[in-house]
């Protein structure tokens, strides 16, 4: 995929497609749409969860803290659908946490704990979910969008 602001491309079944486009097919596109206009960089989600955290502490050389629940809210709703005409899940007991690792003060590791119960009309799910973000080549890595990436756009 190939996202430029709120624009982006992906590789699809017939080859690369606008965001737009994508939605238009059949299935499960206009979800796919939503998680990737909803994308997050690393550099962008860790700067995000570093701005949400408090009572943050070094141990063994990582930085730990625990996360204002806005931080978190997306990875405890993954895979939850909400129904047309049904209210928009409730999370109760809620808490999280992240870790960041860095080397030469270049980040280098990240990762988030979310923990909580989400309520919808039709279920109650425990949810205890962790995501870590490895990053390679940190302060090297350059991207080149493959040219029919950038033609859609």
């Amino acid at each position: 995929m190939y996202l430029k602001g709120t624009n982006g491309a992906a590789k699809a079944l017939e080859g690369w497609m606008t965001l737009e486009e994508i939605a238009k097919t059949s299935g499960t596109a206009a979800g796919v749409v939503r998680y990737l206009r909803g994308y997050k960089t690393p550099a962008k989600q860790a700067t995000e969860l570093s701005t949400n955290m408090k009572n943050s502490k070094e141990e063994e050389g990582v930085l730990v803290g625990q996360l204002e629940e806005r931080a978190f809210r997306d990875l405890l709703l993954l895979g939850v659908r909400q129904r047309d005409g049904q209210d928009p899940p409730k999370i109760e007991d809620a808490k999280g946490a992240a870790k960041f690792w860095s080397e030469n003060g270049l980040l280098t590791k990240y990762e988030i704990n979310a923990q909580g119960k989400v309520v919808t009309a039709d279920r109650n799910l425990e949810v205890d979910r962790t995501m870590t973000v490895k990053i390679k080549d940190a302060g090297s890595t350059t991207v080149e969008p493959p040219a029919e990436a950038k033609e859609k756009l």
